[in-house]
């Protein structure tokens, strides 16, 4: 999620990757928000000589490409609220000590045209560095008492702190490799990536041969619910442990299967009603441009056991059916567009995918057959 080469840029190496966004921000008018500096108790050899230097800092904000499937034309589009910036922290600790070198905080940066977000000449000693940026991590308890890299990385973020609101944002994280601070105006380019997936319902289709069928909602189960809020890898996104949220296809706590938003963990994200929509035969409903959902999830490690899921309730033939669509190891930042096609009948658990047959009907017609001949007269 955070990327570095030789020359400090850093640029993200995930699959299909697509620089869709985003941000700027001048250090000229922001530099009076830097939080003080506070001093190193001892500096490491590595530090010794000038003692202090600046890091200068580009943050694009990239969004991965989505995971192409079959024929499905992938949805590409950005949300407002998934690439809105409304806070930037920077923060520089040394390499060798772990201490905090810098804290830089910017509410509402600009963005500007050429999709970047831009913070100069942040002072710090010299020596070997790793910078870290956090956009939009306000909920993030802790974030603004850190002290050293350790208690960094240790900070976790909740699924619940994005938000699809006006208004609202999504978390995006960057780190660096080994930055070497020797001078002054030294080069950093990071890559910030959302550690959350997006899953895109894009179209419905009814191929049955019972009739119309009527689309009531869509929702995602087996979720993680939190990750680290930064990486000890820069090439490596974070996981969360476990599944947290509708593990199943249930809300935590509860002995029933999701059946709407209000029996679904964080509805906003993992919950779309479709309204009862009715889809004729061999008809469908959503578009590549006008798609029927957009839900969002944090990936976990133990997908092998309990993958994620997207699940489509519906109505066949007078009876609530579900249809679990089982998503490949998921990854932050990807997008996963979905089309749907209705064969037959679904699951009566969001959790058991439904196992498709066919049956290969053959009608033969008998000859008639003579018997019983009657001879009568009258």
């Amino acid at each position: 999620m955070y990327h570095t080469n030789k020359n400090l840029n850093i640029f993200s190496r995930a699959a299909g990757a697509a620089l869709l966004l985003l941000s700027t921000l001048s250090a000229c008018n922001k530099l009076s928000e830097q939080t003080p500096l506070s001093e190193p108790e001892a500096l490491s050899p590595e530090a010794v000589g000038e003692l202090t230097g600046s890091i200068r800092l580009d943050i694009a904000l990239e969004e991965d490409a989505p995971v192409e499937t079959r024929a499905v034309t992938a949805y590409q589009s950005v949300e407002n609220y998934e690439k809105a910036v409304n806070r930037l922290d920077i923060f520089i600790f040394d390499k060798s000590s772990k201490k905090l070198n810098a804290h830089y905080t910017a509410a509402s940066p600009t963005v500007s045209s050429d999709g970047k977000v831009i913070a100069e000449a942040i002072p710090c000693t010299q020596g070997i560095k790793h910078v870290f940026a956090v956009i939009n991590g306000a909920a993030i308890t802790g974030l603004d008492s850190i002290a050293d890299e350790d208690a960094f990385c240790a900070l976790t973020a909740d699924l619940d702190y994005n938000s699809t609101a006006d208004g609202g944002n999504f978390l995006m994280l960057a780190r660096s490799a080994d930055v070497s601070v020797s001078g002054n105006d030294v080069a950093c380019t990071l890559t910030a990536r959302r550690p959350v997936y997006r899953v895109v319902l894009q179209r419905v289709r009814n191929n049955t041969q019972i009739g119309t069928i009527t689309v009531k909602g869509v929702f995602l189960i087996n979720v993680g619910k939190t990750t680290l809020a930064s990486q000890f890898d820069p090439t490596t996104l974070p996981k969360a442990a476990s599944v947290a949220y509708n593990i199943a296809g249930k809300k935590t706590g509860s002995s029933a299967y999701v059946t709407g938003p209000e029996s679904s963990d964080l509805p906003a994200l993992l919950y779309k009603d479709l309204g009862n929509v009715s889809i004729d035969k061999n008809g469908s409903l959503g578009s590549n441009d006008v798609p029927l959902c957009r839900l969002y999830g944090i990936p976990h490690a133990a997908h092998g056991t309990s993958p994620e899921r997207l699940v489509l309730l519906a109505n066949v033939a007078g009876n609530d059916y579900y249809y679990p669509m089982t998503l490949p190891e998921t990854v932050g930042n990807n997008s996963y567009t979905v089309e749907l096609t209705i064969r037959n009948i679904g699951s009566q658990n969001p959790n058991l995918p439904v196992a498709v047959g066919d049956i290969d009907a053959t009608v033969t017609l008998a000859p008639w057959i003579t018997t019983n001949n009657l001879d009568i007269s009258i």
